[in-house]
């Protein structure tokens, strides 16, 4: 088993996960939350400022236009959607 990794997001909030890599795309590399409640993704390269502003998009205002519309808790049973 791996190391535990503890790091902070851009927003303050307090993430760990597990050093051994459980999946991989083209891109990113995927790791486990210590009770696999979440996954944590990092990019193998440095992105370029569109593909940052294209993330916090999809974290941000796409993902309040989904979840905090009326109706929005029955998308959240069905989505994994990205913090």
């Amino acid at each position: 088993m791996g190391n535990l990794v503890r790091l902070k997001t851009a927003e303050g909030k307090d993430i760990e996960y597990i050093d051994d890599i459980i999946g991989a795309g083209g891109m990113k590399d995927v790791y486990f939350s210590p009770d696999k409640s979440y996954v944590v993704a990092f990019f193998r390269t440095k992105q370029d400022f569109r593909a940052k502003e294209r993330l916090e998009k999809i974290v941000g205002d796409y993902r309040k236009r989904i979840y905090e519309q009326p109706g929005g808790e029955y998308w959240k049973k069905l989505y994994a959607w990205p913090t």
